[in-house]
C-alpha cells in the first residue's frame, strides 16, 4: 500500500506543480522587469523579486490549490479502496 500511496502522492503533485512553475515564471519575468521607484532603493534581483510576487495572479492559483487538495484526498480513499479489494486485504463479514 505504501508504493501505491507513493505512485498516487507524486502523479498528483504534478498538477499544482505544473501551474506553480507557470506562476514562478510570471514572478520571474516581473523581477527582471522591475525598477525600483524610488532613487535610493536597493537595486538587487531578490529585492526586485520579492517585491512583485503580489500579483492577481496568486488567487487563482490558491482557488486551485483548495480545490486540488480536495480531489487529492477523495481520489486517494477511492484508489485505497480498490487496491484492498483487488488485492483482497478488505475484512470480510462471515455470517453463520
Amino acid at each position: 500500500m505504501y508504493f501505491t500511496f507513493l505512485i498516487h502522492h507524486i502523479t498528483m503533485l504534478c498538477i499544482p506543480a505544473f501551474f506553480g512553475l507557470i506562476l514562478w515564471v510570471y514572478h520571474f519575468k516581473l523581477a527582471a522587469d522591475w525598477e525600483p521607484e524610488e532613487e535610493g532603493a536597493a537595486n538587487s534581483f531578490l529585492d526586485a523579486y520579492f517585491g512583485v510576487l503580489d500579483t492577481i495572479y496568486n488567487y487563482p492559483y490558491l482557488l486551485m490549490l483548495a480545490l486540488w487538495s480536495t480531489i487529492y484526498i477523495e481520489s486517494w480513499k477511492r484508489k485505497q479502496n480498490t487496491v484492498s479489494y483487488i488485492w483482497g486485504s478488505q475484512e470480510r463479514k462471515v455470517e453463520i
